[in-house]
């Protein structure tokens, strides 16, 4: 009976042993080898521990956890409820937090693997809770998130450091509100919303409608079954300084005075190019943060330079331009003026940028064929001098990047990007597209047929144009995604392009005329899609709608010296009704009241660059 019982005792020691040395075998981890991630142990004695990727560490299988945390930045939001003076609403609190092992392991420790969700609740509750605003729910929501920021960013960061002191804060903002409830006098109550808007110069309503058909533009798809798509009546001569201009300013040419590319300079006789020193009235960048509202606009056609604004400013200088082939670079750049606003905000944006863009160059399908691609003339000869192709996609990139990340990390009323790519595509590469269309669809090219020796040129460039919407369709479905359920998205081109048939002489350039096969169409595109439009409307506008509209759906109206209207066709009538009878009721005379100020001193470097940019364009001789 003994021999039996120790025999017993035995086998249940073994067993024990053997599942202890089980667990102590599958205890040990391999931790991941990913570097983007953080591994932290939670442990059940004692604190979290943070763990190199790829170590090897032991974790009891019943009570420890490993816990991965991404690395490097992390965005947190959630929304907090605001007691205004006529009810209230809420506000999205979005927070910047930058993990390092020390804070990943604080965070972990202090609110477990599910640490993003636990911190934000526990902030929600502890440092913001429901504040009171004095001011109205249209305020709030419109221009004065600001000053609830401003008091209320102290004691987040003061909580974050007491709770996690190891844990890099980044920026806090407010970006966005909404009502819980409808408000006050519902019927009277007017609420603007935001403004996206991609200015994309030379898209040709024609072929964007025909790619649409095709299935080949997803986007602009939605925006003309769900939201307006429209044409957009250019006016002659469709030069793209003053168009844009008009865009910015709601005025004609002779009255903003951009008129043309350059001006010969009174004192020295030499050609200089055109830029924001010679408009003579305000851009919308300029005169709406006299009404409280900020801007944010990059790359915008003659934008340089900059002065002050409420929001941000990254001009056509902003990233410096490489014009020519072989261009080795513009002296002294470092040292342009007003390239951007805040100084030096280009710099901190492309850094943010750089490992995690919204879009990149290989979202163009075609990108890498581009360095191989010289210009072509329609008789198949090379443009010799001609823009490097693969510069002007990197700088629509980078613009369309910084936009995006600006509208991400800022408050904002309006944010605009302008692309050049596609029109310096059409330009320079017409005759390929024209004769790869023709094999699509049939439509003749109309076009002297290209030299065998060029046959070659024109099979790899025929799709790059089509290429080019494709990839617009994208940075529309982006905005789309992103913010399609704050925003109004505006999608705008001053002209089109098109073939010349007959070919016939035209101003093409300042006081240039000349017979062309190819050149500008009148017809540009003009779509909204978003909050307040109506679905499923096109229509025609010209040139003088666009600020108007945009101004309108802000809340703010055109001044009587504007000569465009709103585009009432696009806009929900109950929407419309709401805007005609609050901030629409009274248009002031003017929103330049005086003489536009501007630094005379300033001295454009860019300026033969510039000129080696528009002769390559066809624009001068």
């Amino acid at each position: 009976m003994a021999l039996k019982g120790r025999t017993v005792w035995i086998i249940t020691a073994s067993a024990v042993a053997a599942l202890a040395a089980l667990v102590w075998i599958l205890g040990y981890t391999e931790v991941g080898s990913d570097p983007a991630y953080i591994y932290v142990a939670q442990r059940s004695l004692g604190g979290a521990e943070t763990l190199m990727p790829g170590s090897t560490t032991w974790l009891f299988p019943l009570v420890d956890s490993l816990v991965p945390v991404p690395a490097g930045l992390h965005e947190l939001s959630c929304f907090a409820p605001v007691k205004t003076s006529d009810g209230g609403l809420e506000v999205e609190v979005r927070l910047e937090l930058d993990l390092d092992p020390a804070g990943a392991e604080q965070v972990v420790d202090e609110w477990g693997a599910d640490w993003s969700g636990g911190l934000i609740r526990e902030l929600l509750d502890s440092a913001v809770g429901e504040r009171a605003f004095d001011g109205t729910n249209a305020e709030l929501y419109t221009v004065r998130r600001g000053e609830l920021l401003t008091v209320i960013e102290p004691g987040i960061r003061d909580w974050l450091t007491e709770r996690a002191p190891d844990l890099r804060v980044g920026r806090i903002a407010l970006p966005s509100a909404r009502f819980t409830a409808a408000p006050q006098d519902e019927a009277d109550f007017f609420q603007p919303v935001k403004v996206i808007l991609l200015g994309m110069d030379a898209l040709d309503d024609d072929l964007l409608n025909d790619l649409i058909d095709m299935g080949e533009l997803p986007n602009f798809a939605r925006m003309r079954d769900e939201g307006y798509l429209g044409t957009l009546q250019s006016e002659a001569p469709y030069f793209s300084p003053m168009i844009w201009t008009t865009f910015a300013t709601g005025k004609p040419a002779d009255e903003h005075g951009i008129t043309a590319f350059t001006r010969t300079n009174p004192e020295t006789g030499r050609l200089e190019p055109l830029s924001a020193m010679d408009r003579k009235v305000s851009a919308f960048w300029e005169f709406l943060g006299g009404r409280g509202l900020s801007s944010i606009v990059v790359n915008w056609y003659y934008s340089w330079p900059t002065g002050e604004i409420k929001g941000f400013n990254l001009t056509n200088y902003a990233w410096e331009p490489k014009f020519g082939k072989g261009f080795s670079g513009i002296p002294h750049y470092d040292e342009l003026p007003g390239k951007d606003w805040p100084e030096g905000i280009t710099e901190k944006v492309n850094e943010a940028i750089a490992d995690r863009p919204y879009i990149s160059e290989d979202d163009y399908a075609l990108a890498g064929v581009l360095p191989d691609i010289p210009a072509a003339t329609a008789d198949g000869t090379a443009l010799e001098g001609g823009p490097p192709l693969p510069h002007y996609l990197e700088r629509d990139v980078l613009a369309a990047n910084a936009c995006f990340w600006l509208m991400d990390h800022e408050d904002w009323n309006i944010a605009a990007v302008y692309e050049e790519f596609p029109d310096v595509l059409c330009h320079l590469i017409w005759p390929a597209h024209a004769y790869r269309w023709e094999e699509l669809t049939g439509e003749p090219a109309n076009l002297p047929p290209i030299p065998p020796f060029r046959r070659e040129l024109a099979e790899e460039a025929g799709d790059t144009i089509i290429e080019a919407y494709r990839f617009e369709d994208k940075l529309l479905g982006l905005a789309m995604d992103r913010w399609g359920d704050e925003a109004v998205i505006v999608v705008v081109s001053d002209h089109g392009f098109d073939t010349i048939y007959p070919p016939r002489t035209i101003l093409i350039g300042d006081d240039q005329l000349q017979t062309m096969m190819y050149w500008h169409d009148p017809t540009g595109v003009f779509g909204l899609w978003g909050r307040h439009v109506r679905q499923g409307v096109s229509g025609e506008i010209t040139i003088y709608d666009f600020l108007p509209t945009v101004l309108a759906l802000l809340g703010v109206p055109a001044a009587q010296d504007m000569p465009g209207r709103v585009v009432e066709e696009a806009i929900e009538p109950e929407f419309l009704e709401r805007m005609k009878a609050g901030p629409l009721a009274e248009r002031p005379e003017t929103y330049d009241p005086g003489e536009r100020e501007v630094d005379r001193d300033i001295v454009n470097i860019m300026g033969e660059a510039e000129l080696e940019r528009l002769r390559a364009l066809g624009y001068l001789q």
